[in-house]
């Protein structure tokens, strides 16, 4: 299963770029984080929004949802 995080304003989904003041990647057994982002890392506003990809895996579609 895969999730794709997005710098963008929720209501318009325009992007939103500026600074990022806290972040936690997630992590454990069958998930994985594709990102380049860190704490205070900027956002700039020339680029696709995309920040991060969140992507689980299991035994089974029902696992892999529950490690999301």
């Amino acid at each position: 299963v895969e999730c794709r995080i997005n710098a963008e304003n929720a209501t318009t989904f325009m992007p939103s770029p500026g600074t990022i003041t806290r972040y936690h990647q997630p992590g454990g057994p069958g998930v994985r984080v594709d990102s380049h982002i860190f704490n205070n890392y900027r956002v700039p506003p020339y680029y696709d929004s995309l920040i991060a990809k969140v992507i689980t895996f299991g035994e089974d579609r029902e696992q892999a949802l529950q490690r999301m």
